[in-house]
């Protein structure tokens, strides 16, 4: 498969208090830190899609227009 890294070491899920866990292994260079969406296939195929982190700009343009809207929110939550 075109761009996709085949590791020879197999890894098992396990029990982590209610979770089940799995391991990545080192080899695959996957930062910490790096949010992921997990889905399953029809064949039970666990995939992990990495979400785009947001820039700094991004979250300032973000933040600057949900406080644009506080007063309104305020004025709104009560009625």
């Amino acid at each position: 498969m075109k761009g996709m890294i085949l590791m020879p070491k197999t890894v098992k899920t396990r029990k982590v208090a209610k979770t089940t866990v799995i391991t990545v292994p080192s080899e695959l260079n996957v930062p910490t830190d790096i949010q992921f969406e997990p889905s399953i296939n029809e064949h039970g195929d666990i995939i992990f899609k990495r979400i785009d982190q947001l820039k700094p700009k991004e979250v300032t343009n973000i933040t600057e227009f949900v406080d644009q809207f506080k007063p309104v929110l305020e004025y709104l939550k009560d009625r």
